[in-house]
C-alpha cells in the first residue's frame, strides 16, 4: 500500500484514472453480473440501474479529469473524494434498506465494494494532502 501511495503522490493524475477504472468495473458488475443474476444477489433491479447511473457519472467525471486537467487538480480531486464518500453512504443505506432482500452473495458483494471504495478514498485523501498544487 505504501508503494502505491508513493507512486500516486509522485503522479497524482493517476488517482483520476484509478477512480475511473473503479467506476467502470462497478458499472460492468451492475449491468453484466448483478442485474442478470439479480435473484442470486437480491438487490432490486431498479436500484442496480440507479447505481449504474452513478457509476457512469463517476466514470465520465474521473476519466475527464484524468484526460484534460493539467493545472489546479486539487479541487477536482476534492470533488471525487466527496462524491465517493456520498456514494459509499448511499450504498450503505441501500444495504440497510434492502437487507431482508439481499442474499449472502449480495451482501458480500456490496461490503467488498464499499471496502474497496474506502481504500480508494483513503488514497485520494492522502494524495490530496501530500501534494502542493502543481502541474500534473
Amino acid at each position: 500500500m505504501n508503494q502505491i501511495l508513493h507512486k500516486l503522490q509522485k503522479n497524482p493524475k493517476k488517482v483520476f484514472l484509478i477512480d475511473a477504472l473503479g467506476a467502470f468495473i462497478s458499472l460492468f458488475s451492475f449491468l453484466c453480473i448483478l442485474t442478470p443474476l439479480q435473484v442470486y444477489f437480491g438487490m432490486p433491479t431498479a436500484v442496480l440501474f440507479v447505481l449504474s447511473i452513478c457509476a457512469i457519472v463517476l466514470f465520465v467525471y474521473s476519466f475527464s479529469c484524468y484526460k484534460w486537467i493539467q493545472l489546479h487538480w486539487k479541487p477536482y480531486l476534492k470533488i471525487i473524494i466527496i462524491i465517493n464518500s456520498l456514494y459509499t453512504a448511499f450504498s450503505i443505506g441501500l444495504i440497510f434498506y434492502h437487507f431482508n432482500q439481499l442474499t449472502f452473495l449480495g451482501f458480500s458483494y456490496f461490503c467488498i465494494e464499499i471496502g474497496i471504495i474506502f481504500m480508494l478514498i483513503y488514497l485520494e485523501i492522502r494524495t490530496f494532502f501530500h501534494q502542493k498544487e502543481m502541474t500534473l
